[in-house]
């Protein structure tokens, strides 16, 4: 029996497209990382229809921290000039 894919669950990807058994998940993730200074995370699906790009997911972390920092729950890391 075949193992299922991550990419199982995705809508958009259709039952012909395989994954070769070489494939290697996180591959280029630190390449990207020192070249953009972003990291990469992965979003439920169940969470796309609140937070459909980028920005959207950024500003409500953004909110989330700042709300925590000025409850005392959490310290910035972000250096001060």
């Amino acid at each position: 029996m075949k193992k299922a894919s991550a990419r199982v669950d995705d809508p958009d990807m259709l039952p012909e497209y395989e994954v070769p058994k070489h494939a290697t998940r996180g591959k280029y993730a630190a390449r990207f990382k020192a070249k953009t200074g972003c990291y990469l995370v992965s979003v439920d699906l169940a969470l796309r229809e609140y937070f459909p790009d980028d920005a959207a997911v950024n500003g409500a972390l953004l909110m989330v921290a700042q709300a925590a920092e000025r409850a005392g729950s959490i310290r910035s890391r972000r250096k001060t000039a």
